[in-house]
């Protein structure tokens, strides 16, 4: 063979080996893992909701999250952050309430494996609060919190009721006070003694009701169906407005209603928190008068602001103590908010949208259900309209 030949084979088989050798480009940036610690079991009428919403929004901003759930047990929720924020597969972000007093320890571990935390649903104690301030001073870690104004949402609930009450009252023109029983959480939760708040003041300066009773059913259905049929053997028959912390302790209501043959939206009031799937419905079909919500979105809107600032948007250019005003869901509005989110399809909110890195004509943050609403309106005229 020719050497020139051969030298033009050899040229063509090393250039044929080096195209096949793999160039290394640029490294992937590391997924940012948020971890979201729920207070109960992952089938939780609350918390499933709650952490459903949250995943949506982290999908949506390429962010991991990771879930652990605590079977109402504080000593396994510490156990848990323990696990998150240690070892190789440590997440760069916590989202936890006070669950059972725990935010505290949370903190300072958050604080010694240098995690960035942030607290939603039910804040730090007032003796707490006095003790390490505001996020961000005592603990650096604690960037933020995110907290549902649940002294305002057990208020504007009571009112609610009492509203509907008084109205039945007139058609049947009896004039004597309505009385009132409510169902509280469990006795370690902030969130129930806000929402218990909020019902006293409702009830403080008025003429037209009394608050007979205060009763515990550990937010739980069943406990609440059976505590509600105790307090009508100790009150018969006067009882007019069953007042819960939550929603499925109003179901329970409604279930004792139901086997005592009260008709629960005429005979008696019921009314609770969370807008949970089946106390959307019992307020659709004029089971329940009412439900105040709209805090299961909280955890979404953490993740939010932490993605901001992980990009170097730092959310405290607003706030580092934001606040949510729950809304009232009735007969009024009901069908409104069932017509988008009924089915629980969370992945159509750009969540993107609400960000300031991912949508740089954000200047301030909207996180209402307002803004959630015109963004859905919008894409249904688009989706018409294309």
């Amino acid at each position: 063979m020719p050497k020139l030949l051969k030298s033009c084979l050899f040229l063509l088989c090393l250039w044929s080996s080096l195209c096949l050798v793999p160039v290394a480009g640029p490294a992937e940036p590391e997924k940012i893992t948020l971890a979201l610690f729920a207070p109960r079991e992952a089938d939780d009428t609350f918390w499933s909701m709650f952490r459903d919403f949250m995943a949506a929004a982290c999908h949506d901003l390429g962010m991991e999250l990771r879930v652990y759930y605590a079977h109402d047990d504080a000593d396994l929720a510490l156990k848990q952050l323990k696990e998150a924020t240690s070892g190789p597969n440590k997440v760069q972000g916590l989202v936890f309430q006070n669950f059972k007093k725990t935010a505290l320890k949370f903190l300072e571990l958050a604080e010694k494996t240098k995690t960035p935390a942030f607290i939603i649903d039910t804040g730090l104690d007032e003796a707490d609060l006095k003790r390490v301030g505001k996020p961000r001073e005592s603990f650096k870690y604690w960037l933020g919190e995110f907290l549902p104004e649940n002294e305002e949402a057990g208020f504007d609930l009571a009112n609610r009721l009492l509203q509907r009450a008084q109205s039945l009252k007139n058609e049947e023109g009896l004039g004597e006070r309505i009385q009132i029983i409510g169902l509280a959480g469990e006795h370690l939760s902030n969130a129930s003694s806000d929402r218990i708040k909020g019902l006293n003041i409702a009830i403080r300066d008025r003429e037209d009701a009394v608050l007979q009773d205060m009763i515990s059913a550990a937010w739980n259905r069943d406990q609440a169906r059976l505590r509600t049929r105790q307090i009508f053997e100790r009150f018969p028959p006067g009882i007019k407005v069953i007042w819960a912390a939550n929603d499925p302790m109003a179901l329970g209501a409604v279930d004792a209603l139901r086997e005592m043959k009260l008709r629960p939206g005429q005979d008696v009031i019921t009314g609770g928190v969370d807008w949970t799937a089946d106390g959307l419905q019992a307020v659709k079909h004029g089971l329940m008068d009412a439900t105040v919500g709209g805090h299961f979105m909280q955890g979404a809107w953490a993740a939010v602001m932490l993605y901001d600032t992980f990009h170097g948007l730092d959310f405290a250019k607003e706030s580092v103590e934001m606040r949510l005003r729950m809304q009232i869901l009735d007969r009024r509005n009901i069908d409104v908010y069932l017509k988008h989110f009924s089915t629980g399809n969370w992945e159509q909110i750009d969540f993107r949208s609400f960000s300031k890195f991912a949508n740089p004509a954000r200047k301030k943050y909207d996180f209402s259900l307002q803004a959630l609403l015109n963004q859905l309106e919008n894409q249904t005229s688009t989706d018409q309209n294309p």
